[in-house]
């Protein structure tokens, strides 16, 4: 097949495809700085297109990012609408941090990794998530970043934690897509139905499908694979709780993560309970909690009528420990 190169178009009349005026030059955008030279005069121009985005003449772009990485981790970008940096939308509410951080990010290399390093590590980021009465008084909506603000996992951290916790996770790096599990296969549209886990695959690697999105990913605000969306909904509907209590990837993981704790090295519930809290939520639990967690596991054991010689080894107790633990809050949120 031949190879055909970037040429110059003429000018289609008033958007007709059949009435043509003068031939146009091929050029750069002028908010981008207009005309720029090729390095090869036959060449289609995207090169140094791509370059006059990603240059430090055009700081938008590493503010855009900046503000969108920002987004990802604080919940809120400090330009709150991310996909907007024009007249319509809102202004910075710490334009010379932004400014610094854009310069920053530039400066070192356009490293996503470097900048992911700075924030986490920043004063900001390691503020507790509980505000105090005078900062709520004075900014009731965080602007000024008096803490921390709590942030809901996004769909596919969900799934991820479910198999990060119950030890199923893999984690190795590419490979194929998986098919999400369906209930119901449709070879017409090309529907096939994978593992209900995945094979452990993190949620990167499932296969998106316009027809029929993976529905565990949807219900927590996944958006449709049409659009682009910098800015996800969160949402707190009954279909997410019933889905937590319900779909039989939670009960799967939560069976896995039982067999294996039935196997530790725990003498007492309370050991038990804290270390399963720990692994949920990578805080140590109060002494309340764990007192909590050890009645639930003993009630547990008693609707099953599981004698306390057994109590330790009997896995579908321990399985509604672990159903609980996915189903608080705490296991969901960010704080």
């Amino acid at each position: 097949m031949k190879r055909i190169e970037g040429r110059d178009e003429r000018i289609g009349i008033r958007g007709s495809y059949t009435d043509f005026g003068a031939e146009a030059p091929r050029g750069n955008i002028r908010f981008l700085g207009g005309a720029s030279p090729r390095d090869c005069s036959s060449s289609s121009g995207r090169l140094e297109f791509a370059r006059n985005i990603a240059s430090e003449r055009n700081p938008l772009t590493a503010r855009v990012f900046v503000n969108r990485v920002w987004h990802y981790l604080f919940g809120e970008g400090l330009v709150r609408t991310v996909d907007d940096f024009g007249h319509l939308g809102e202004k910075p509410s710490h334009p010379e941090l932004l400014d610094y951080l854009a310069a920053r990010f530039m400066r070192e290399g356009w490293s996503l990794k470097k900048l992911v390093k700075t924030l986490v590590c920043s004063a900001a980021w390691m503020q507790s998530s509980m505000p105090g009465r005078e900062g709520l008084a004075v900014d009731p909506e965080n602007r000024l970043l008096h803490h921390l603000p709590m942030r809901r996992l996004e769909a596919e951290e969900v799934r991820d934690s479910l198999l990060a916790v119950s030890g199923r996770l893999d984690e190795a790096l590419y490979g194929p897509p998986v098919n999400p599990f369906r209930s119901a296969e449709d070879p017409a549209k090309r529907l096939w139905s994978g593992p209900l886990d995945g094979d452990g695959r993190r949620s990167v690697y499932i296969k998106m499908t316009l027809m029929e999105p993976p529905r565990f990913l949807a219900l927590f605000n996944q958006p449709m694979p049409k659009v682009t969306v910098g800015r996800r909904d969160v949402t707190n509907v009954p279909s997410q709780a019933l889905a937590l209590l319900n779909d039989p990837l939670v009960t799967s993981m939560a069976q896995l993560w039982s067999a294996a704790a039935t196997k530790d090295e725990a003498i007492t519930p309370e050991q038990r309970v804290s270390r399963m809290f720990a692994a949920a939520f990578s805080r140590a639990p109060s002494e309340d909690e764990v007192a909590r967690l050890a009645r639930f596991a003993q009630r547990s054991a008693g609707l099953r009528g599981t004698d306390a010689a057994a109590f330790m080894r009997c896995q579908p107790v321990w399985q509604d420990v672990a159903h609980a633990l996915f189903n608080l809050k705490d296991f969901i949120y960010v704080r």
